[in-house]
């Protein structure tokens, strides 16, 4: 059972603060389920979670049930997701607790249960040092050290690609793995290294049998029937959702918008036909980005 109990210590100096995500699950079901998956991979793409955050994990279950019954799933709810956290390179050392609480108690009664009290709270904790002056701003080093695979931009003629490496997505999903994201914090160096730089973000697909484009599995299934989502993803455009997935995550990170562009090619534009291996199916499956102006 995945269970971390830990002693947790104060100073004179610091103040711990707490905010608190509720994580649903579906009825009798102690798996994440998909919103609760893309809630947290949300948390950990906007860095609300990071590998050093300190967290405590609380499980709960509704009154349908019996008290035992009730406590093991609130517990299952509470490992899977500590469990998920720590898979997505959260420090297990940093889980300060990790517990079940059984069901919530109400005075109800039916056999659909309350859906509210099927989560898990995950307590993020804080330590801010009430003497610590205000940072200085401008005083972080200019010189970025950028990945072998960023070139110099001098050496790249406008309207050429390079590759972006290292940027893994979820399956079937615009949304990329936690372990992508210093790759993406490196393309946010390059566009500030070099401020002239306009760029488009061009997304491609492999493996794709019939059609253009695949399914987003991370589109509501509620925009089935309307082509799009209420955020502008559409349902067949995986590889144009992963570049604006791309996309957006500069523009948050201060990049000006102007500067950038984005498309999907699908599966139009392969770099090996046909693909006979797993390593011809990762070369298809890639993002690149052309300089438009520099």
């Amino acid at each position: 059972m995945f269970i971390f109990l830990c002693i947790i210590n104060y100073t004179a100096l610091a103040q711990v603060t707490s905010d608190t995500i509720h994580l649903f699950f579906d009825f009798n079901n102690p798996k994440l389920n998909t919103g609760s998956r893309n809630q947290l991979d949300s948390l950990l793409y906007n860095d609300v979670i990071t590998k050093n955050s300190s967290v405590i994990i609380i499980g709960y279950a509704d009154y349908v049930g019996t008290d035992l019954y009730n406590k093991t799933l609130s517990e299952q709810r509470a490992s899977a997701v500590a469990a998920y956290l720590t898979g997505m390179g959260l420090d297990t050392a940093h889980i300060q607790l990790c517990i079940g609480k059984g069901e919530v108690q109400r005075e109800m009664s039916g056999t659909k249960g309350y859906a509210p009290d099927r989560k898990v709270d995950v307590v993020l904790r804080t330590a801010k040092n009430k003497n610590i002056a205000k940072a200085i701003p401008g005083t972080r080093s200019k010189i970025v050290a950028l990945p072998a695979f960023f070139p110099n931009v001098d050496s790249i003629p406008i309207g050429h690609t390079f590759v972006l490496h290292n940027i893994l997505f979820f399956q079937g999903r615009h949304t990329v793995i936690p372990s992508s994201l210093p790759v993406l914090q490196s393309l946010v160096d390059f566009m500030r290294l070099y401020p002239a730089v306009k760029i488009r973000i061009e997304g491609h697909i492999c493996c794709l049998k019939t059609g253009r484009d695949a399914l987003d599995e991370d589109v509501s299934p509620r925009s089935v029937h309307i082509d799009e989502n209420p955020d502008g993803y559409a349902l067949f455009t995986l590889s144009v959702n992963r570049a604006r997935y791309i996309y957006e995550f500069l523009v948050k990170k201060g990049i000006a918008a102007d500067r950038l562009k984005y498309t999907g090619y699908g599966r139009s534009m392969p770099l090996v036909e046909p693909e006979r291996t797993l390593d011809d199916e990762a070369q298809n499956r890639r993002v690149e980005i052309r300089i438009l102006a520099k």
